[in-house]
């Protein structure tokens, strides 16, 4: 089975499971865990680029 996480921008993890591997509450949990970690990585580069400029003068 495969199991996929995405945004609107891009697949953030694809994860086959083995033949008969029932995703319990614990496999969720890790699978949610590296998919966050990924994200987290992939947000860091593409907030990396980003500039906010504000003037506050009028």
């Amino acid at each position: 089975m495969a199991t996929v996480f995405w945004d609107r921008k891009r697949v953030l993890m694809l994860e086959f499971m083995q033949q008969r591997t029932t995703i319990t509450s614990e496999v969720y949990h890790k699978m949610l865990k590296k998919v966050l970690r990924a994200n987290h990585s992939e947000q860091k580069a593409y907030n990396a680029d980003v500039w906010c400029t504000h003037s506050a003068s009028p």
